[in-house]
């Protein structure tokens, strides 16, 4: 009996550490960059072969022949926008991709240590994410 309690109790434990790693504070890492790979559910990784590889797969950047350019722009739920750019180069063997992801959240409320009817104010959230990739 106490060996399936340790064992149902472990198992809680490694399925709250895995539950726990979906809460992070980089939300716009989890946001597809391209229409292609949205509709795939974010199943990219072997098929980039454009400048969205630097986002998914930059070493798939390699077997890109020509130069290309992806640029999306998502507006979400409460203001929020998502936009995201990349440009590839090629050079004969040799293939490099400067990369922007942008997120913008408007209109988080402030609130002090004390819980108000109102907001003390509000702030905005901007995060970005820059790359540079070569393959």
């Amino acid at each position: 009996m106490k060996k399936k309690f340790n064992l149902l109790m472990g198992a809680f434990l490694i399925i709250g550490t895995l539950s726990a790693q979906d809460n992070n504070g980089l939300a716009m890492l989890k946001i597809d960059v391209d229409a292609r790979a949205s509709a795939m559910a974010g199943m990219y990784t072997t098929l980039a072969n454009d400048a969205s590889a630097s986002y998914y797969n930059p070493s798939l950047l390699a077997i890109a022949e020509n130069p290309s350019i992806v640029a999306t722009h998502n507006n979400w739920i409460l203001d929020i926008t998502h936009s995201y750019a990349a440009i590839q180069f090629a050079q004969g063997n040799h293939n490099f991709a400067l990369s922007f992801n942008f997120m913008q959240t408007p209109g988080i409320d402030i609130r002090g240590n004390v819980p108000t009817a109102e907001p003390l104010g509000t702030i905005d959230a901007f995060n970005l994410a820059a790359g540079l990739s070569y393959a």
